[in-house]
């Protein structure tokens, strides 16, 4: 090696930091790490399960697809698959069967779509509602005063199990670490879920957020799974 080159940092050097930070953040809640492959290579990914990795997110049901074929379960056994993406509805019916959860359904009409096309196969689809935590309306998810009505009427589908609800921070936020936002809109995603649950009399186990700039935030928050691409996956 020439001298002053480091040694490349391995994915499970980085994933040993993470998992530190979940253990140190989280109480011991159980917490969900997925991988988001988007921007990975098959040998990265592969590299990923072998550091121990087992649950893998994509952004896109096509790209997702190719890539779930390239991991066939009798080699790669336990490997979960969540599509964390938007979802279209000409899309749906792609995914039954494929993933483990679906993180991202913004609309009843999404949801009953998917309803339908799991029943059809026989399946339950575990899914999250994607709540809008920034002020911009043109973003995707349920405005947060619309999740109760939201939750109660999806509840309804045989087709389809809500197991929590999932929210991204501002990516400005983000980007400049803005403590007091990120707090602020991962705590009351955390509040909504808590009284939705109670309001309904349900369980909801689950609460997506969290992503590379400020996961340590989500997860101080009370975050169940985080999504990490460039933490995991930078070269």
């Amino acid at each position: 090696m020439l001298k002053g080159m480091s040694i490349p940092e391995r994915i499970s050097d980085r994933l040993a930091e993470i998992q530190g930070q979940i253990k140190q953040l989280a109480d011991d809640r159980p917490v969900t790490l997925v991988a988001v492959s988007k921007y990975a290579s098959i040998e990265q990914m592969r590299e990923a399960y072998a550091a121990g990795i087992r649950h893998f997110g994509e952004n896109k049901v096509q790209d997702a697809l190719a890539k779930i074929a390239a991991f066939p379960p009798a080699d790669y056994p336990n490997l979960q698959w969540h599509l964390i993406g938007n979802l279209q509805s000409n899309k749906v019916k792609k995914t039954i069967d494929q993933f483990a959860l679906i993180h991202a359904i913004d609309s009843i009409r999404l949801a009953e779509a998917l309803s339908v096309q799991a029943m059809a196969a026989g399946q339950r689809q575990a899914i999250l509602l994607q709540v809008n935590l920034s002020e911009d309306p043109s973003r995707h998810g349920f405005l947060p005063e619309d999740v109760p009505a939201a939750v109660a009427e999806i509840l309804g589908l045989p087709g389809v199990q809500v197991r929590g609800l999932m929210g991204m921070a501002p990516p400005e936020a983000s980007l400049s670490n803005d403590q007091v936002i990120l707090r602020r809109v991962f705590g009351g995603l955390r509040d909504l879920k808590a009284q939705v649950a109670e309001e309904l009399g349900i369980d909801l186990p689950e609460l997506s957020m969290g992503m590379s700039h400020d996961y340590t935030h989500a997860l101080q928050c009370g975050a169940t799974i985080i999504r990490l691409g460039n933490s995991l996956f930078k070269t």
